[in-house]
């Protein structure tokens, strides 16, 4: 049986562990996401402007070339604000582990591990990273759409 010590040792260890992991997790999930939307809208908007060239006579299909690649671009900002949302969640995820690894359980009989300080925070950047990252998905659609109309 462990004692009061060894226990807190081994609860302090493993938040400490915890936010590490969290961070790594943030910082890969958030270059996979970025890089995906991005190379999406970067192509979409590339692939729009190589067309524009060939539509020099058509109005119609110049507008609406233009039209979609407004989509694109939307969806290129969107993609960044749903990077910086997702950032932000797995960086109060992080701080959170690392305020509730409280060193004085080390040594204290009475201290233990403290509460979680972002609850909010983390909430309303996860559910803004969904819909920032939906809404970007969402404006490769309406290029598209823009496209074939």
């Amino acid at each position: 049986m462990l004692d009061r010590k060894e226990y807190a040792e081994i609860i302090f260890r493993d938040l400490r562990e915890r936010e590490k992991a969290t961070f790594e997790v943030a910082a890969g999930y958030g270059r996979w996401l970025m890089a995906s939307l991005l190379l999406a809208h970067g192509g979409g908007l590339v692939g729009t402007f190589s067309l524009f060239k060939e539509a020099a006579t058509d109005a119609l299909l110049k507008q609406r070339i233009l039209e979609a690649a407004w989509w694109l671009v939307a969806g290129f900002l969107i993609a960044l604000l749903a990077g910086f949302t997702i950032w932000q969640n797995w960086t109060a995820h992080s701080e959170n582990y690392g305020h509730r690894a409280n060193p004085e359980m080390l040594w204290n009989a009475t201290a233990w591990e403290r509460s979680p300080i972002n609850s909010k925070r983390i909430n309303v950047t996860h559910w803004l990273s969904q819909a920032f990252g939906v809404a970007s998905a969402l404006c490769i659609i309406g290029a598209a759409l823009t496209l074939l109309a």
